[in-house]
């Protein structure tokens, strides 16, 4: 039996603080960095935290543990954790060893045959079996690299350079790496430049070609902190535009962050919600109707697509003209995103009580949570928020939300 909640709120009149894990995206990154280069840095990992970084966290344990000598086969599993298999497919073969890489369906058909084919051309045996689609990596690691220029697509994920950057400098010499095709998600590669970079390594990006330097011990600082999430952070400034009246702190959250999502602070003149950053966090207020004069009528998410859904969902709801484009990345996430939405939109326009699947989608799951301010909503497989916010039900019922299971 599938597990179903139903969500409502009472008055629309949100009120209370809520609290963000920290981004993945930085503490994955994090993770690859220190295991990478054996540095002591404090990477806050608990119960609370996003799943994907506990599976890249648990498959890198595994794989340095002392017991493992590299002869034999060492299978990890980073079942839907796509950044977990990007980033530990290009650790793995530049660690060296013999592994397999499995994961669920969904993940095996997401975009990785462009990573493989770079690595392959770095020097490193790498295959995917026909059938089963797991992945067989042979390595002696760094030994097996043969040219320091590189060459990697960036037209259907970020998440490929930005693995082979953060591997770069291990190689011990100066790597040059060229993206190829239309690149999206540029901000993410960005981001994994600023980290490193803070973290005492030295890589520049000069439009569509990345330099990075030898890794130099020496040189390296020890301390970075990670940011809370700013995708996470998302669903509360559609909960304020839709709110009747809100008054949310959201802790600890700061501005001027290496985090893409940020630019959902862009919408609040055209939803009608006005914030404001303290020592605490961000304080977010519903200021007035939605604004049309204000509206940026087109908005494009090739570079940051995270931000669609939630974007998508609280426009339709609050009949806002806008043009929604670069969503064709989109269908290479953890479902076909964009169809999927539509779908359930189309549940939310014409039943009292729409019943909406997430189909192993988080963000599905989170952005479609929201209209319960509306209507009641019932929410299938509640659980699949746990991908990248474990307690994200607990955040609404302490903004006054009704959350109750549902038999089905």
């Amino acid at each position: 039996m599938q597990e179903t909640i139903r969500l409502s709120h009472p008055t629309g009149i949100i009120t209370g603080n809520v609290d963000l894990p920290f981004s993945k995206s930085i503490l994955n990154r994090m993770l690859i960095i220190k295991h990478m280069y054996s540095l002591p840095l404090m990477i806050p990992i608990t119960h609370g935290s996003p799943n994907d970084v506990i599976v890249l966290s648990k498959n890198l344990e595994k794989v340095l543990k002392p017991c493992y000598r590299g002869t034999e086969q060492l299978v990890l599993d980073v079942e839907d954790a796509g950044t977990a298999f990007r980033f530990l497919l290009s650790f793995l073969c530049f660690n060296g060893g013999l592994f397999q890489i499995k994961g669920t369906n969904r993940l095996l058909k997401r975009p990785i045959h462009d990573l493989i084919e770079s690595l392959r051309n770095i020097g490193f045996n790498v295959s995917q079996h026909e059938s089963n689609r797991h992945i067989y990596i042979r390595t002696d690691g760094i030994q097996d690299v043969e040219t320091f220029s590189w060459v990697v697509s960036g037209s259907e994920s970020s998440q490929f350079a930005s693995a082979l950057v953060m591997m770069a400098p291990r190689v011990g010499e100066k790597i040059r790496i060229d993206l190829t095709g239309e690149s999206v998600s540029l901000p993410y590669l960005d981001m994994t430049i600023s980290i490193m970079n803070k973290l005492g390594f030295s890589v520049a990006r000069h439009q569509n070609v990345v330099l990075i330097e030898p890794f130099q011990q020496s040189k390296t600082l020890l301390h970075l902190q990670p940011e809370k999430d700013w995708s996470a952070a998302t669903y509360f400034f559609s909960i304020a535009a839709l709110s009747q009246k809100c008054n949310i702190r959201i802790n600890q959250l700061t501005l001027n962050s290496l985090q893409a999502d940020e630019k959902i602070s862009d919408r609040q003149n055209s939803w009608g919600i006005k914030f404001t950053e303290d020592a605490g966090g961000i304080i977010l207020q519903k200021d007035s109707a939605p604004n049309t004069h204000s509206l940026s009528q087109i908005r494009n998410y090739s570079q940051m697509p995270d931000l669609a859904l939630t974007e998508i969902v609280t426009d339709h709801a609050l009949k806002l003209p806008v043009k929604h484009q670069g969503l064709e990345i989109l269908k290479h996430k953890e479902s076909n995103r964009y169809q999927n939405i539509l779908r359930e939109l189309r549940k939310f326009d014409f039943e009292s009580e729409p019943v909406f699947e997430t189909y192993s989608d988080h963000r599905i799951a989170m952005s479609l949570s929201v209209l319960s301010l509306l209507k009641p909503v019932r929410i299938q497989n509640p659980a699949v928020v746990n991908k990248s916010f474990p307690e994200f039900w607990e955040q609404l019922k302490k903004l006054g939300f009704n959350l109750e299971q549902i038999d089905e």
